[in-house]
């Protein structure tokens, strides 16, 4: 009995020996079975994914087409604003060109060759730059007296007139001109009148022989001898 017992010790002992290292060996097992499944469902998906690309990469290449046919247009749409821009601010320049001109010719008080005309880009409203010095700046509204404004408003409407029609802007053919030569008389300022009128029969005469030009005042100067305007007074 005491053999068979120790003998029964031993191999209860031998048995939950093998139990433990196969119960280990399972556990092992089973952690590397879920490892690989684990993997092998990554790669399932990594697989699903790769096979979903070649849709994903078509759809991004049609979005792509369809934003460069947009940046295509907005490049258009930039370039031709540029163009407007550009050719805006040759219409002002060649305004500020002719509105100096028309005050050199009719010797408004106070011009001088070296003076600059800008007219301002969000106000449309022009400023003469004594000496071409901006700090210096007057407009219509700071010119002082009220015939140097009336000079300065007629020459602006020739310069605007004769840009229009040199550049071929739609701008009317009639022009109006209402008392220009008012609070400056003949007695006193000839030379102011005489170059007044001659500049403005000279622009009707060439750039502006196209316009209809009416002018209202108390004082009759009519185009020099051999002028080929049809001139007409009442």
């Amino acid at each position: 009995m005491e053999e068979l017992t120790a003998t029964k010790v031993r191999l209860d002992d031998d048995l939950a020996e093998l139990l433990s290292t196969c119960e280990t060996n399972r556990l092992a097992r089973t952690r590397d079975a879920e490892r690989k499944l684990t993997e092998l469902r990554e790669r399932a998906s990594f697989l699903e994914r790769v096979r979903a690309m070649p849709g994903a990469v078509a759809t991004m290449l049609e979005e792509a087409d369809a934003i460069s046919a947009q940046l295509d247009k907005l490049q258009r749409d930039i370039r031709a604003e540029q163009n407007r821009l550009s050719y805006a601010d040759e219409n002002f320049a060649a305004i500020e060109r002719n509105f100096l001109e028309a005050l050199l010719a009719t010797r408004v008080p106070g011009i001088a060759a070296s003076d600059r005309v800008r007219i301002n880009r969000r106000s449309s409203i022009s400023e003469i730059w004594p000496g071409g010095d901006e700090k210096d700046a007057y407009t219509f509204y700071t010119a002082g007296s009220g015939g140097k404004k009336t000079l300065l408003t007629i020459c602006f409407a020739l310069a605007l007139h004769r840009t229009a029609a040199l550049r071929g802007m739609p701008v009317p053919t009639l022009l109006i001109i209402d008392t220009p030569l008012k609070n400056i008389t003949p007695d006193i300022n000839p030379d102011i009148v005489a170059a007044f009128y001659q500049y403005l029969y000279l622009v009707a005469e060439k750039d502006l022989r196209d316009h209809q030009i009416v002018i209202i005042d108390q004082l009759l100067v009519e185009p020099p001898p051999g002028s080929a305007l049809d001139f007409t007074r009442r």
